[in-house]
């Protein structure tokens, strides 16, 4: 229970949606609405609430749609970043800034930052390095990951996409992908091997009992 006679501080910062494109009801209705519902309770109570969320930049959906529409990425997230901004003000939800952290002002910064942060958890031995096959286009001189991977689950065998299946709701390698098939202009396509950083899990049964008790399903 919030008490309302002892004010606090409250920092939230809803999930970040990729800037490919608007809004759409999944956005609504899951991160924001709810966050703006506490927000607005917590001020109800008299306690302080700063909001702030920022756009996936980083997500590959956003190179895709540079090549769709002819326009560089940073071009492409700060039109889209604009989009959100507008829904969000549109559906009175209250998000008092939401940031691009590759291309915006603070894009220097969060990468050293980031790369701060990837040192320390190597020195303390929390990183792992993890060998991985992906497909590699000689003609366009990229790995054809992420949302330039088309092809079906390993799981369901239902349509999906880079590593995630919206169908079963599994994650996977891109090398366990059936049929991958790339989503545009990719070709002269051969395996290479890539070492990918995963942070080190030594105990897996203590994170899931704690998944399931947020309510993840098992």
């Amino acid at each position: 229970m919030v008490s309302s006679s002892i004010p606090r501080r409250y920092f939230f910062v809803p999930a970040t949606p990729t800037p490919n494109g608007r809004l759409h009801l999944g956005h609504i209705a899951g991160p924001f609405l709810r966050m703006d519902m506490m927000a607005r309770f917590l001020r109800s109570r008299g306690h302080d609430v700063r909001v702030i969320s920022s756009v996936d930049s980083f997500d590959t959906a956003v190179l895709v749609t540079a090549v769709q529409e002819r326009r560089p990425a940073g071009e492409v997230c700060d039109f889209y970043r604009r989009q959100i901004v507008s829904d969000l003000k549109a559906l009175d939800i209250d998000v008092e800034e939401v940031t691009d952290v590759i291309h915006g002002s603070i894009g220097s910064q969060h990468a050293a930052d980031a790369q701060d942060a990837i040192r320390t958890l190597v020195s303390r031995g929390l990183i792992e390095t993890t060998t991985e096959r992906v497909l590699y286009s000689k003609s366009t001189e990229r790995y054809v990951v992420g949302a330039w991977l088309t092809g079906r689950c390993p799981h369901c065998d239902a349509a999906a996409a880079g590593f995630f299946c919206e169908a079963c709701g599994n994650f996977f390698r891109p090398e366990a992908m059936v049929a991958p098939t790339p989503r545009l202009g990719d070709s002269e396509l051969e395996w290479r091997e890539v070492d990918s950083l995963f942070l080190r899990i030594d105990d897996t049964h203590e994170l899931e009992q704690s998944m399931i008790k947020a309510g993840a399903s098992d």
